[in-house]
């Protein structure tokens, strides 16, 4: 019911609350959302390790070390997730175990609508978007060492005309498709596609607020994403810092979201 009425349909998203104040601890609201999610669909590997049951904080990583989205503090890039995997998530759970000091708020922006208007005012760029990019997968050095490609080469937009209104599908983080020509071997973006980028990115970016759902989550709130119908993101966040040094993270109060990606049930 759950997924007919809020996932399958607009808004997309839903976030449950109050599981904090029932429920007596950390690893009973876990236990509760991993069941959830399982109702949901099927939990895959989202990184090395074989982790299915994921960490979002920002661990501060030095930008030589090529962090990904979900290790940093960052905000503002609205997108997908999962766009490096060869076949992305359906869904996404999201649990908040600890909120930041300030921000991190969740941001939510129809696909389809952005789709749209594009189709109605920019439909060249929008062809372009259907032909594939290269995704940099910003995969660690032992990832690399065992033989996992460095990339992934896909379309931003695709659509399944076998599934009718559900068949529209976008795969997108930007950073990873901007920064890809950066790696040995691969091309330059062209002229169009930076164009076609850059009014996908902006029309994302909804300076107006027109198209921008925004809500915040306190620790212990459940949040669930159809990854194809809703396209989200934060807002940038900065943690708790150690008293008497403002250069350290505090670890204990670390803004802390526990991620699963699920696949479809067949």
């Amino acid at each position: 019911m759950l997924r007919m009425t809020c996932l399958d349909r607009p808004p997309g998203f839903v976030i449950l609350t109050g599981l904090g104040d029932v429920l007596d601890t950390e690893t009973e609201i876990e236990h509760i959302f991993w069941r959830l999610c399982h109702e949901l669909g099927v939990p895959f590997v989202q990184k090395s390790g074989f982790i299915r049951f994921g960490r979002v904080e920002n661990l501060d990583l030095p930008q030589h070390q090529r962090p990904r989205y979900h290790e940093t503090g960052t905000g503002g890039s609205i997108h997908t997730d999962s766009p490096i995997m060869p076949v992305v998530a359906d869904f996404v759970g999201l649990l908040c175990v600890r909120t930041a000091l300030t921000g991190g708020d969740s941001k939510f922006v129809s696909v389809a609508r952005v789709h749209n208007i594009m189709l109605e005012h920019a439909r060249d760029l929008l062809n372009v978007l259907y032909e594939p990019f290269y995704f940099d997968r910003r995969l660690k050095p032992e990832d690399l060492a065992a033989g996992q490609a460095a990339t992934l080469y896909e379309p931003i937009f695709s659509y399944d005309p076998a599934m009718g209104d559900h068949g529209l599908r976008l795969r997108w983080q930007p950073e990873y498709v901007w920064q890809a020509p950066e790696l040995e071997g691969l091309p330059s973006l062209s002229e169009k596609q930076c164009a076609a980028l850059n009014i996908l990115e902006g029309i994302l970016e909804d300076r107006t607020g027109h198209l921008t759902v925004k809500a915040s989550m306190n620790a212990g709130d459940l949040q669930l994403l159809n990854n194809h119908v809703v396209a989200h993101g934060r807002s940038a966040f900065e943690d708790h810092r150690l008293a008497g040094d403002a250069g350290q993270i505090d670890p204990l109060r670390r803004r802390l979201m526990r991620r699963v990606w699920l696949h479809q049930r067949a």
